[in-house]
């Protein structure tokens, strides 16, 4: 399999069709298509509020696809605010962060604001040699950002998930940093651990 991917920005791509999609627009055959296969929350995004966070610029959903046209994986992206405990932090990285953030002596805290990767799933439905890699899913996401912050500035990213070790091993070897965990208040997923991870860019 090759890799020759094309990035569409759902923003964009609602722009120019004047915000309004009709019902057999192919991006929705598209949707319908994707399986992010034990994730569902990750597709029920895709799926439910994909369009509608771009629209109101909650967020920005990117739809990755392969040279033959297959909706091989998608990813969101959205700026937030960000809060570090010193202590988590390596000489080097406090450095970094220090630049871009304000620090709160009573709690020790550093507050910033960051790129939030805020969904990142690949399509588990089409072949699997067709598929992408999810490393190679996470630097097209991690380039989206690095344009970004060649207009606006900006060092951190960071994303949420799952507290199980194939996860975080997964993001870890991609340069992510584990610095806080909460427990979601989503309907859907009340309960569930997520574990809050950086890198610097």
């Amino acid at each position: 399999m090759g890799n020759n991917y094309t990035v569409i920005n759902l923003k964009q791509y609602l722009d120019a069709k004047g915000k309004n999609l009709l019902p057999d627009d192919q991006i929705y055959k598209d949707f319908g298509s994707f399986s992010c296969g034990p994730n569902a929350d990750v597709e029920r995004f895709l799926l439910n509020n994909s369009i509608s966070f771009s629209r109101k610029k909650q967020s920005v959903s990117y739809c990755v696809y392969d040279g033959d046209k297959h909706l091989v994986g998608y990813f969101a992206l959205a700026v937030k605010p960000v809060t570090f405990r010193s202590e988590v932090l390596s000489k080097t990285a406090r450095k970094v962060v220090e630049r871009v953030s304000k620090y709160n002596a009573n709690t020790k805290e550093y507050s910033a604001s960051g790129y939030l990767i805020a969904q990142l799933g690949k399509n588990f439905r089409i072949a699997k040699e067709l598929q992408i890699s999810g490393s190679h899913l996470l630097n097209i996401a991690i380039n989206s950002i690095q344009q970004a912050q060649n207009l606006v500035g900006g060092t951190i990213v960071f994303l949420e998930c799952e507290n199980h070790p194939k996860l975080m091993n997964f993001y870890e070897q991609n340069l992510f940093r584990h610095f806080s965990s909460r427990i979601t208040d989503n309907p859907n997923t009340e309960g569930l651990v997520l574990n809050q991870m950086f890198r610097l860019i």
